[in-house]
């Protein structure tokens, strides 16, 4: 874990605190002749603040104003702690990517092993009931709602006996949605979204006793 840079001891020569600090912080400054002075980088200036053990001529510190004090560090260990936190940021997301596309895999792996199960014997694709809240202007814009389900869509006439589907319907029954037509099935779908309706699912059990 990144550490904050160490806090180095100065000593306040005024009581004023400069507008300058106040509105540019944090400042660049670098120490003086004598060791001890800090003078602001950009223009040479002399600041009211000074070190209390000595650095050589030219160190780079970073004055600050924090909530109850001045605050000097090395602008090296400032340098050197933003690096850090950005590496762990970059690392952290990293570790983010890795777990969600785990997450996907996993879910694509169990999404084809249960369709897979369901034995369906002809051309069929996931796809929903499309309902007008999910196309209103604050939604989505795709149809489907928090209570959507994944429906088995039937893509070629099927019948067997009394149990008959064509083109276009559930195999939980006919799709009635005045907004068919919204969605677009995608047969290749049905390795990687996993079938949730219910009644699809019931309807689904007589091609396992075939």
């Amino acid at each position: 874990m990144a550490q904050q840079p160490v806090k180095l001891e100065i000593k306040q020569l005024s009581s004023f605190v400069s507008p300058f600090l106040m509105n540019n912080r944090p400042v660049s400054c670098v120490v003086g002749e004598n060791g001890t002075t800090i003078h602001y980088k950009e223009s040479g200036r002399k600041t009211d603040y000074e070190l209390v053990e000595p650095r050589t001529q030219g160190t780079e510190i970073t004055l600050d104003v924090s909530r109850y004090s001045i605050d000097a560090t090395l602008t090296s260990d400032e340098l050197q702690y933003k690096a850090e936190l950005q590496r762990e940021r970059e690392a952290s997301i990293e570790r983010q990517r890795q777990q969600d596309e785990q997450r996907r895999i996993q879910k694509e792996r169990d999404a084809f092993e249960f369709n897979q199960s369901l034995n369906i014997p002809f051309r069929w694709a996931p796809d929903i009931k499309v309902v007008l809240s999910g196309l209103s202007a604050n939604s989505a814009g795709n149809g489907i709602n928090r209570r959507s389900v994944s429906h088995i869509r039937v893509l070629e006439p099927y019948q067997d006996g009394r149990f008959v589907r064509t083109r276009g319907d559930f195999l939980c029954g006919k799709d009635n949605s005045k907004y068919q037509g919204y969605s677009a099935p995608d047969e290749s779908k049905k390795h990687t979204v996993k079938v949730t309706c219910k009644q699809c699912i019931k309807a689904a059990e007589r091609f396992n006793k075939i």
